[in-house]
């Protein structure tokens, strides 16, 4: 069934096949998401505490999604609202871990910016360099990069312009290059961030 079909017969009230098809819905977004909200928060523990609020929260209100085709990029406000809501109160309670590179790879084998990268060190290199963007700039770059939303769909997320977007990733995209070309040094390897 597909994703808009189980929505709207979640919406109907059709309890017999919901918990079966939102088992699906989850085991869908689950993997990016808590990889999103461990970027967001850098912090495995936290992520997961969030992935779970977030579908708690679907799951309670999914009934009042008007357009269940925006489903995507209703479930990411969600998330997004939640990781920072979750970070300014727990962040006493919890720190910064290493980046863990196993998190949220996907299962299919599908070309990713995980999979450019060469080794664990240049993992925890981005993301350090990630941690030190600004909210914006870093939300921007792991909803683009790490769960490939368009800018467009981003736009929705945020609740901003699509060309609020565009600057944002555009500065992102140069803040990354600086600190990963002074990571390589005057190496010709390095880790190309592409528009």
């Amino acid at each position: 069934m597909e994703e808009t079909q189980f929505i709207q017969c979640f919406q109907q009230g059709n309890l017999k096949i919901s918990e079966q098809l939102f088992a699906a819905l989850y085991d869908k977004y689950a993997l990016k998401a808590v990889r999103t909200a461990y970027l967001i928060t850098g912090n495995r523990q936290l992520a997961e505490d969030i992935l779970q609020e977030t579908f708690l929260q679907c799951y309670t209100q999914l009934h009042t999604l008007k357009e269940p085709d925006k489903f995507q990029s209703w479930f990411y406000k969600i998330l997004v609202r939640l990781c920072w809501h979750f970070n300014s109160r727990e962040k006493k309670k919890f720190k910064s871990e290493p980046f863990d590179e196993n998190l949220g790879r996907q299962a299919n084998g599908s070309a990713n910016v995980e999979e450019r990268l060469e080794t664990s060190e240049e993992y925890v290199k981005l993301n350090q360099t990630i941690q030190q963007l600004s909210h914006p700039l870093r939300e921007a770059i792991i909803l683009y990069y790490f769960n490939d939303l368009s800018v467009k769909e981003i736009a929705e997320i945020l609740g901003c312009f699509e060309n609020t977007v565009k600057t944002r990733l555009y500065k992102a995209r140069k803040k990354l290059k600086i600190e990963i070309e002074k990571f390589y040094g005057s190496q010709e390897k390095g880790v190309e961030v592409y528009g």
